[in-house]
């Protein structure tokens, strides 16, 4: 067990200590701001379209029961006698990687008893290393429920008509790469689990992920090395790096329009671009002011001319995925306005390319970067992201990313807007469709 580096300060909020446990890492964010302790368990490997129903359901079980708890019902009182603990499992994609987070989060032990540290690591090691597995298959009443669960969850997709339009959108851009995967998974790969080789796949998800793990609240970092050095002893080690960004395809000749009918009220609008040919640091900070000049926030051009001006949209912003070198744009509008929403979109975007944005706006972006930087600290979930970050998408710390925004130019900007490329439209069609 090695340490990695020295303490490291971030900016001037917080210090992370990273220790080598071997076959994982542990990140100990300690600070005094929260009277809860969060752990983060970050499972990460490259991307496999057929892997992701499979793995997303192994999580939902992981946190349904396992050997020594082996209902939901006594899971749960386990985690009221341990003041009410909670825990649960979410899954991302980070560009070509896929993580699987198995997220905790307890009173601080100054507030409890004593030994609810220990205890508290003990059971989320109870629910990851003895699952409720007996003669090499899962509980097969814990697996028809999580199972049900997850068929549910995918078939539901469609209700969230914003989130499936976005996904649709990104399907039609590009069904090739990563970019299109869904996230919820799939039918069809849903139908081939049984308890045995989810078993089988379990194994193989311990064995073969980098693992990463995250702790942060008023902790010492001596009790914490010792504490998970204890409970945490993974059998095999992965420590490749995998890079996660995705490369940009091709261009079109001319730009994807797909509309596809729905009986909802209001239509869905995404709009789907790519950043051609970005450097490091074009990535890192102009195109982020960039994003938030254009779409993000109620200074923006779409939010003033789009939605303030010409009342074409109930909502409408821009988003950046990094890794994916994407930027999606999300509008809520009627079916009849899709034609000048599109348009007075392109022209925004032209705006940007032809610089037509001052340093007022500038200057109000940087200041709400600095702000949402700021207040990163309030939430640990969103602390722990930052460092995350940091170990995947080598981001720099927040004292360093607040300084060098500030240096980004009007001509930086201008430079990323030449690089945007409009390249996939679709819409959701609500009650105004015509048939």
């Amino acid at each position: 067990m090695t340490l990695v580096g020295k303490t490291m300060k971030r900016g001037d909020f917080m210090k992370e200590t990273i220790l080598n446990m071997e076959t994982y890492r542990l990140h100990i964010i300690p600070t005094k701001r929260f009277k809860q302790i969060k752990v983060r368990v970050i499972f990460q490997k490259p991307i496999k379209k057929e892997e992701i129903t499979i793995n997303n359901f192994l999580g939902d079980m992981l946190t349904y029961s396992s050997l020594k708890y082996p209902s939901f019902r006594e899971l749960s009182i386990a985690m009221q006698d341990l003041y009410s603990l909670d825990v649960y499992y979410n899954s991302s994609r980070i560009g070509n990687v896929f993580t699987s987070n198995f997220v905790m989060t307890f009173l601080n032990s100054k507030y409890t008893e004593s030994t609810m540290y220990e205890e508290s690591i003990k059971f989320l090691s109870e629910l990851l290393f003895h699952p409720n597995v007996k003669n090499n298959s899962f509980d097969k009443d814990s697996f028809k429920i999580v199972k049900e669960f997850t068929k549910e969850e995918i078939e539901g997709i469609k209700d969230n008509k914003k989130t499936y339009a976005t996904m649709r959108m990104l399907e039609e851009m590009d069904n090739t790469s990563p970019r299109s995967y869904r996230n919820c998974g799939y039918l069809d790969d849903l139908n081939k689990i049984n308890p045995e080789n989810l078993y089988t796949y379990y194994k193989k998800f311990m064995n073969n992920n980098k693992v990463d793990i995250f702790v942060c609240g008023d902790v010492s970092i001596e009790e914490t090395k010792n504490i998970f050095s204890k409970y945490f002893k993974f059998s095999n080690s992965n420590n490749d790096n995998v890079s996660p960004y995705l490369k940009v395809p091709t261009s079109r000749s001319d730009s994807n329009i797909v509309i596809e009918k729905d009986d909802s009220k209001q239509s869905k609008l995404s709009i789907g671009c790519y950043f051609r040919d970005l450097t490091d640091y074009e990535r890192k900070y102009p195109t982020t002011l960039y994003n938030i000049i254009l779409g993000s926030g109620t200074d923006s051009k779409f939010f003033k001319d789009i939605r303030e001006k010409e009342s074409l949209a109930y909502y409408i912003f821009s988003t950046c995925n990094k890794p994916d070198d994407t930027m999606i744009i999300s509008s809520g509008i009627n079916y009849n306005d899709f034609e000048k929403t599109v348009e007075l979109v392109k022209v925004k975007i032209e705006e940007m390319r032809q610089g037509k944005f001052t340093n007022s706006d500038i200057d109000k972006a940087k200041k709400l970067f600095q702000t949402s930087l700021e207040e990163v600290v309030d939430r640990q979930y969103t602390l722990i992201d930052v460092y995350f970050a940091k170990s995947i998408l080598d981001v720099d710390d927040i004292k360093t990313r607040i300084k060098m925004m500030k240096k980004v130019t009007k001509e930086e900007i201008i430079e990323v807007a030449k690089k945007v490329e409009l390249d996939t439209i679709y819409m959701l069609g609500g009650e105004y469709a015509e048939d």
